[in-house]
């Protein structure tokens, strides 16, 4: 899946999404192409979120790495920060979320506190 379409800004997400690796297959086929935020971490990586409450994370070519699945689903996010430790994710009504990182080579790369 490619997020940036060359300068021109990003291109919706499920008319672009491929099911090459396992972790993919569990994405659903309806995800919102509403992004309401995004945040760079140091290292790069693009983390992406939608007014459902979907968490994609992207490498630096905008190429889709991981579909978080602890994301807060029906819960529209309005900010997403990554700290040190992990993300850090606000919602509507006040909602905030937060996420460890974990030292896994495989796997989700953050888990829901």
């Amino acid at each position: 899946m490619k997020v940036n379409d060359g300068m021109n800004g990003f291109t919706k997400l499920k008319d672009t999404l491929s099911y090459k690796d396992e972790s993919y297959s569990m994405m659903p086929t309806n995800v919102s192409d509403n992004y309401t935020c995004h945040a760079f971490d140091r290292a790069g990586k693009l983390h992406l979120c939608t007014d459902h409450g979907e968490i994609m994370i992207c490498d630096h070519d905008g190429n889709l790495q991981y579909y978080l699945k602890d994301a807060p689903f029906g819960n529209r996010i309005e900010c997403i920060y990554p700290a040190s430790r992990g993300l850090v994710v606000a919602g509507v009504n006040g909602y905030i979320w937060s996420f460890e990182m974990k030292n896994f080579d495989y796997g989700a790369p953050y888990a829901k506190l």
